[in-house]
């Protein structure tokens, strides 16, 4: 469930970035969560990365998500490439969703993954 949710919301911004009309309705989902997911006071977050493709497209994109352990709220999902600066961009967009002096326990789960 939780990958497909992913999937669609890969594709939602990918459309976004390429300029779509539908990126129209994507960019105020964006300006919502921002606006709604300040000030959070999140005890155990787990950040993992997700690889996917478009449908047409040979690109090969990367939904990086946070999600909060207890309550499964996901204050950052960005897409991208896999590179250490989007990992710093989303380190950096959880820090701004955080409540000041929250510091939650970060988990990486590394799993292995077939080619």
């Amino acid at each position: 469930m939780l990958a497909h949710l992913l999937a669609q919301s890969v594709n939602a911004q990918a459309f976004e970035q390429a300029g779509d009309l539908t990126g129209i309705a994507g960019m105020h989902g964006v300006r919502m969560h921002r606006h709604f997911f300040q000030g959070l006071d999140l005890k155990h977050v787990q950040l993992d990365e997700i690889k996917t493709r478009l449908r047409e497209k040979a690109q090969e994109l990367w939904a990086w998500v946070a999600i909060d352990v207890s309550t499964k709220v996901i204050p950052v999902l960005e897409v991208g490439t896999r590179t250490q600066a989007m990992a710093n961009r989303v380190i950096h967009r959880l820090k701004d969703t955080l409540a000041l002096g929250c510091l939650p326990v970060l988990l990486r789960i590394n799993r292995a993954r077939s080619s």
